[in-house]
């Protein structure tokens, strides 16, 4: 897969970090009967630990509720895997059913790999 910058603020209007979220909250939010998107989630973790999401998305219906977790990176830079141990920490501590990051600019061949190891999308 292709990441380009350009390319996305040409089709998209993303020049930033903030617009790529609420671009990726959009994004899911399309369907408001069955899904609830939230930017910037913030919530005590099992841990006792404050944590934060970028993006927050629930959906399905009770008792059948299913959460996802995304984190959002909007660098100049491939992810490395400490982003996947973050994304993996706070995964299991709001215990959180799946977990994504999604970027601009791809992945370190490592990240991929360290990513499937901890069920992490990318």
């Amino acid at each position: 897969m292709k990441y380009d910058k350009q390319v996305l603020s040409e089709i998209a209007g993303i020049e930033n970090w903030e617009e790529f979220e609420e671009f990726v909250k959009r994004l899911y939010a399309k369907n408001k009967h069955s899904i609830n998107v939230e930017r910037n989630y913030r919530a005590k973790g099992a841990s006792g630990r404050n944590r934060e999401v970028d993006v927050r998305v629930t959906f399905g219906f009770n008792p059948h509720i299913l959460s996802l977790g995304i984190e959002c990176k909007y660098w100049s830079k491939k992810i490395d895997g400490d982003i996947i141990d973050v994304a993996a920490a706070k995964k299991d501590d709001l215990r959180l059913d799946k977990y994504a990051v999604i970027t601009t600019v791809g992945f370190e061949a490592g990240a991929e790999i360290y990513a499937k190891s901890k069920g992490i999308d990318l």
